[in-house]
C-alpha cells in the first residue's frame, strides 16, 4: 500500500509529536536513497511538506521507512514501560 498525505501526518504525530514535520525529515534521512543525500542534508523538511500538501508524490520507500521507524519506537516505548512498571 501506498502512503498517502494522511497516513504521513498520523505517522508524524505518532513520531514526533504536534511539531512533526521538521522531525520526521530528519528521522526519514537514513533511509532516504542515496540522491536525497547527495547534499549532506537527507529529507528536507520543504519537500516533506510537498508531499503533505500534495504537490509531490510521495516515493515508495517512505512507506516501509515509516513502518520501521514506528515499529522501533513501539518497541523502545514497551521495553521503557517494563522498567518502569512496578507492577511486575
Amino acid at each position: 500500500m501506498r502512503v498517502d498525505k494522511d497516513d504521513l501526518e498520523i505517522a508524524g504525530r505518532l513520531l514526533a509529536g504536534d511539531n512533526w514535520q521538521r522531525a520526521l525529515a530528519r528521522m526519514l534521512a537514513p533511509y532516504a536513497p542515496p540522491r536525497l543525500n547527495a547534499t549532506g542534508r537527507g529529507v528536507d523538511d520543504s519537500l516533506l511538506r510537498k508531499w503533505k500538501r500534495g504537490e509531490r508524490n510521495i516515493p515508495e520507500w517512505v512507506g516501509p521507512a515509516l513502518a520501521a521507524l514506528l515499529r522501533k519506537r513501539a518497541k523502545d516505548a514497551e521495553a521503557f514501560a517494563k522498567r518502569i512498571d512496578l507492577s511486575t
